[in-house]
This record gives structure tokens, sequence and C-alpha cells, in this order.
């Protein structure tokens, strides 16, 4: 997510190792964080309109 909209703005690789060694400790933790940035998160940021950004995503 963009630094924008409460997000980290990491790029891809950086999140693919996270969720690797996060995966280590617990699948289904990293699963959870998975899910909730790729079907939660993702189609508001692509397609949500400001006031859905404003509700949705933190400060």
């Amino acid at each position: 997510m963009p630094e924008a909209l409460g997000g980290t703005e990491v790029d891809t690789i950086s999140i693919v190792i996270a969720m690797e060694e996060l995966g280590r400790a617990c699948g289904s933790t990293a699963l959870s964080l998975a899910a909730h940035n790729g079907l939660g998160c993702a189609p508001i940021k692509r397609w949500g309109t400001p006031a859905q950004h404003e509700q949705w995503f933190p400060g």
C-alpha cells in the first residue's frame, strides 16, 4: 500500500520475503496477512473512491 494510504510502500520482492519468513513460523499468519492485503486492501486501493480510502485505510 502507498504511504499516502497508510501503508509502507514496499516492493513485491520485499513482501514475498516477509511472507516466507512469516510462513516459517506460522503458515496461517502469513496466509491471513496475504489475504488481507491481496483480497481486502488491493481492490479498495485500485477501484475505491477517495471517500472509501479514508474510511477503510488508517491515517
